[in-house]
């Protein structure tokens, strides 16, 4: 049964699983003027939209992959896709009577089911995909997924001018609920699959090992703080880039919107050509480093820019796309590199908790600062300038460590780095410290 025709079909319904996801996570940010109009509420509100999503994101990351082991990732897909839907649903009735607790639930419940549909997506990539077909299907995944956030930021905001908000939102409800149908005949393709072949998919599942805790290096730790303080200041501030692009340049709301997508605009069309340069090239800190200046430069540049510089919401936007790719290109594969092969899935879980906590805490920071745009926009240079710092601080101690994260050619590093990381030695400076936080068996 696993014919190319049917495994790209199976592709095709798998990158459709998440589509409704992205594109109602942005939705608050897409028509935020008209949102807080119509419910009577201000910034520090309206972050709390964000603020519940990530923080029952960071619950979903932390026990979902124990659940997934039970369901499976096919009955798992189901599941998720269904908390997601039932989630929007929620928003969408408390939107039609103005009940801003019940959207509030909304947002959790969506939250809860929104981290683990991604795991499930990546199930199934993994189980259909192999070797060179397993890169393209990646970004054919992160691609068709991310055009639904591309979508939301395009049509959302005319939607709203001419049908209001909560018949938006019940819009965005429709979009959300094509994600049922497309996870129930994955189901049927896949149990097909499976009667015919005998091979049933198992959930690769993220699931977090206290354990592990005590045998990460410090390279590792470096990463995960500059996950958090880097993606703190592209998706808290997207956010809130529409109004920040009404009040400060004057821009229309669908030219406000369209400017705060194009950071999916460009994520979308160099995600794979970027994630291809980097496995092909290497010098993963290089480009970490060269995509956190990038986005120092693209803050600042919001931050010193008069209402006059109507060329540099525009201009700023691009390069967070392009720091966004890279950093997206590079940090999780490097996680890969510092830690042992067993140990990945739960590096991978522990490091993405971080980033939703650090997220939400940023959300709640942001939205204390209610009308404060300037405030505001000091937060995101801040937290830019100290993923640069980190950045090449992590480099230094590559340098005189590992050497594994900035080498030229990854492709062929990995068995290297796998007798430095298990097997540590006095000239790597490691083996003492693999001594001391020698973890349990």
């Amino acid at each position: 049964v696993k014919t190319p025709c049917f495994r790209y079909t199976i592709l095709f319904f798998a990158c459709m699983l998440t589509f409704g996801s992205y594109y109602v996570f942005d939705l608050p940010s897409a028509i935020q003027e008209s949102l807080e109009e119509y419910l009577n509420i201000k910034d520090d509100q309206y972050q709390l939209f964000y603020t519940c999503y990530t923080i029952c994101n960071f619950l979903s990351v932390c026990f979902g992959g124990y659940l997934l082991d039970r369901t499976g990732a096919r009955l798992g897909a189901i599941v998720f896709t269904g908390l997601i839907c039932t989630g929007q649903l929620v928003f969408g009735i408390g939107g039609q009577f103005k009940s801003y607790a019940t959207m509030i639930v909304g947002r959790c419940i969506y939250g809860l089911g929104g981290g683990c549909i991604c795991v499930c997506q990546e199930s199934i990539t993994t189980h259909y995909f192999k070797g060179k077909e397993l890169a393209l299907a990646f970004g054919a995944t992160l691609c068709i997924s991310r055009l639904g956030s591309v979508l939301n930021f395009f049509i959302s905001p005319p939607i709203c001018e001419s049908i209001g908000v909560p018949n938006t939102i019940w819009f965005s409800v429709s979009i959300c609920f094509l994600s049922i149908i497309f996870v129930s005949i994955f189901y049927w393709l896949d149990k097909k699959n499976e009667e015919a072949t005998h091979s049933e998919m198992k959930a690769k599942t993220k699931k977090i090992n206290l354990k592990d805790l005590l045998t990460f290096k410090v390279e590792y730790w470096f990463l995960c703080a500059i996950c958090a303080v880097f993606y703190g200041c592209i998706f808290p501030f997207i956010a809130v880039a529409s109004k920040l692009f009404r009040e400060k340049w004057h821009f229309e709301k669908w030219n406000a919107s369209v400017c705060t997508g194009i950071v999916y605009d460009v994520a979308l069309v160099f995600s794979l050509p970027m994630g291809k340069l980097v496995d092909h090239i290497g010098n993963r800190l290089t480009f970490l480093v060269t995509a956190t200046i990038v986005t120092v430069a693209a803050n600042v540049t919001l931050l010193v820019s008069s209402e006059t510089d109507q060329w540099a919401p525009w201009f700023s936007m691009v390069l967070m796309g392009i720091a966004y790719c890279l950093t997206a290109s590079t940090l999780w594969s490097g996680v890969s590199l510092v830690v042992k092969k067993a140990q990945v899935g739960s590096a991978m879980a522990i490091i993405t908790a971080i980033q939703m906590f650090f997220n939400s805490i940023i959300n709640l920071l942001v939205g204390q600062l209610k009308e404060n745009q300037v405030g505001k926009m000091y937060v995101f240079v801040a937290q830019a300038i100290c993923s640069a710092i980190l950045v090449i601080i992590l480099g230094f101690l590559d340098f005189r460590r590992y050497k594994v994260l900035n080498v030229q050619n990854s492709v062929g590093i990995f068995k290297d780095h796998e007798d430095k990381v298990e097997n540590p030695t006095e000239e790597d400076g490691l083996l003492q410290e693999e001594e001391e936080f020698k973890g349990p068996e």
